[in-house]
């Protein structure tokens, strides 16, 4: 059906480089189900053949672009060759799988410079091209002295509230030994292949790339830890209770039951079992990510009350905080299994 006349029911309208007209024939239900960017251009519903003229991308990279939506696939040799208008029209008209494929191109094809590496900034910013942008970070932060020099003789070096966090992500990076699991510092190839293996989209920013693995993976061990939040030595009412001595001795048995080996339980669970994080975020709050409220406050309560035999930690709501309440004398974490 690619191109086919007769079928189509829209017509892409282009001015060709040789001052004739370059049309290219389509059809709604294809754009639909494959291209809904490209298809919010067709706003001709109910008519017989809808005309949609494109301005800003050549004609022969449109066709490029629209034989992939028809399932087609690219060239080499073309991808080596036009890499940077395809990623360019892509971002366009919303391709964003060709545009990251025709970004992989790019960045393997075209080695960073002290004579490009501005150009591919500005390009990488402006087009939210996460992997181009972190190449030229790590060109900069390798080059240090020569790039500082070069930039000082720009006029117009792009600006970005991103480029600092990206430039000392890079830095950080090359300086000390990360956690491969700490997203902040994990690179975009892997950010990419985590989110591909879950069916997520793959294109934008380094930022909108930690958004997205931290809704599919439930956060990271930073970000649990910093909303848990223990209260110690609990009767039903919510007050400690006890003489002091024996509530002294519980509290210290339960801040080292929290900080040694609960903490110590998540941390080789995860380290086993990417889905876990998630797993225990949902089985806290009964959500798979963390909302990062600064409010947000997963209690973990530790209790008086006498557990049943087999009695997990039970777990309940309690206006905008989340509960976990584990028995002060049998402490045990397996229903977090």
């Amino acid at each position: 059906m690619f191109l086919d006349e007769k079928s189509a029911d829209v017509i892409f309208e282009f001015n060709g480089n040789d001052g004739h007209e370059k049309n290219f024939y389509a059809h709604r239900l294809i754009l639909q189900a494959c291209a809904p960017s490209l298809f919010e251009f067709c706003d001709g519903a109910g008519q017989d053949m809808t005309s949609v003229r494109i301005t800003g991308v050549k004609p022969e990279i449109f066709h490029h672009l629209l034989y992939y939506v028809y399932g087609g696939t690219i060239p080499d040799n073309v991808f080596s060759e036009s890499a940077k208008d395809i990623i360019d029209a892509a971002d366009r008209l919303g391709i964003g799988n060709l545009k990251v494929e025709a970004e992989g191109w790019y960045v393997k094809s075209t080695p960073i410079t002290l004579d490009n590496f501005v150009e591919n900034l500005y390009f990488s910013d402006t087009k939210k091209c996460a992997l181009l942008k972190e190449r030229v970070m790590d060109f900069l932060v390798q080059n240090e002295a020569e790039a500082l020099e070069k930039l000082s003789t720009q006029q117009d070096t792009p600006q970005s509230e991103s480029m600092l966090t990206d430039f000392l992500t890079a830095s950080a990076r090359k300086k000390r030994r990360m956690d491969p699991n700490d997203y902040n510092f994990m690179s975009i190839d892997a950010m990419r292949r985590k989110l591909d293996a879950k069916g997520v989209g793959v294109d934008g920013t380094r930022e909108m790339l930690i958004c997205a693995l931290k809704k599919c993976y439930g956060g990271t061990l930073e970000d649990l830890f910093s909303v848990l939040e223990p209260q110690y030595c609990k009767s039903e009412d919510n007050d400690p209770v006890g003489a002091l001595m024996d509530v002294n001795v519980y509290k210290s048995n339960q801040e080292n039951f929290f900080n040694n080996q609960f903490k110590k339980y998540i941390e080789d669970r995860t380290s086993k079992d990417e889905d876990f994080l998630k797993r225990f975020v949902e089985f806290c709050t009964g959500m798979n990510y963390l909302p990062y409220d600064d409010k947000f406050k997963i209690i973990v309560e530790f209790n008086f009350s006498s557990p049943r035999v087999g009695e997990h930690p039970r777990k309940y709501n309690h206006f905008s905080h989340y509960y976990i309440a584990i028995h002060a004398l049998t402490t045990y974490i397996c229903a977090l299994q």
